[in-house]
């Protein structure tokens, strides 16, 4: 496979969040799925200065409430870098 490559300045403080497709795509008792939308609006709505750990864990809680009572079909690895100055 070809990757295409690119490089990026992230600022000190900030955080970045590599996930597997496990996360977005958790599906709700109805089918619906978590979706990158709504992992993109909880690491925006998590306070800043929480550790990474912390960040994680409220990521994979998130993603269980939604999917709360139905099957879990796909394994979830979720990864928060913290970028200190």
């Amino acid at each position: 496979m070809d990757y295409e490559t690119t490089e990026l300045h992230v600022e000190a403080g900030s955080h970045i969040v590599i996930f597997t497709d496990g996360l977005s795509d958790a599906q709700a008792p109805s089918g619906e799925e978590f979706g990158d939308d709504r992992v993109i609006d909880c690491c925006r709505g998590l306070a800043g200065g929480l550790p990474a750990e912390q960040l994680v864990e409220r990521l994979m809680q998130a993603s269980a409430s939604w999917s709360a009572g139905a099957e879990h079909f796909d394994d979830t690895t979720v990864v928060v870098v913290a970028v200190t100055p």
